[in-house]
């Protein structure tokens, strides 16, 4: 027995399916292309039904992009409110300095002098030839240093005092009682010599040492009885009055 393949119909060609897709009833289909010329090699692409070569594709370039600082409202808003904040609070602190400090000149230059007195200035540690009488004055705050001198008769009552007669004997003198006054034109002169404190350098401590001197150049004897009244003469020697 004898057994025969049977026969395999041929493939169409290549060349040949577009017809055959054309041919399938499907209107919708552009036409077909035209047939290059022989010798023409194409290299085949699938771009849909039809062998077409492909379109070049041009190599994609990388984008160049340029990388910025993003605004960031919110931290920039915040600074600059913080700074608002700043200033204001510096600004307040200098206004409530400058109004402490402007109260302070005013209490510091304004002064009152009572009547029976006069103001002597000191200006920087140096005595001013200015005197002020009584009355409201101004003077330069914070520089100036302004004492007051009573120039009116004033008493005043000395610490008990304690000597010794020429005999040895111990005697304490008491309540003694002092009037002095000062002449207003001399005070200037009376300041740049004795210091501030004059009534004390040159009335009550001469006082005291012309006492003790009439005491111990007299007996117990003579400083209570005979000579008591010459005390005073004695004293006023020793002021130089």
């Amino acid at each position: 027995m004898v057994l025969s393949m049977p026969s395999i119909p041929s493939m169409p060609s290549l060349s040949s399916m577009p017809f055959m897709v054309q041919t399938q009833g499907n209107t919708n289909l552009p036409p077909p292309p035209p047939r290059p010329p022989s010798g023409h090699h194409i290299k085949p692409t699938i771009n849909g039904p039809f062998l077409n070569p492909a379109p070049k594709s041009e190599a994609i370039k990388p984008a160049q992009h340029s990388l910025g600082i993003p605004d960031m409202g919110g931290s920039s808003g915040s600074s600059s409110s913080s700074y608002s904040v700043t200033c204001i609070l510096f600004s307040g602190i200098i206004f409530v300095a400058a109004i402490f400090i402007g109260i302070a000149a005013l209490v510091n230059s304004v002064h009152r002098v009572q009547e029976g007195n006069i103001a002597v200035y000191f200006k920087n540690g140096a005595l001013m030839p200015e005197i002020g009488g009584p009355g409201i004055h101004l003077s330069t705050p914070f520089v100036t240093t302004i004492l007051q001198v009573t120039i009116r008769p004033e008493t005043r009552y000395l610490n008990a005092l304690k000597c010794t007669t020429s005999d040895g004997v111990v005697n304490v003198f008491r309540d003694i009682q002092v009037i002095s006054s000062l002449n207003k034109e001399k005070i200037f002169d009376l300041i740049l010599s004795f210091g501030n404190d004059i009534k004390q350098v040159l009335v009550y401590d001469r006082i005291s040492e012309g006492i003790q001197s009439f005491c111990a150049n007299n007996s117990i004897d003579e400083v209570y009885n005979t000579k008591f009244i010459e005390i005073e003469e004695s004293v006023k020697a020793s002021l130089n009055i």
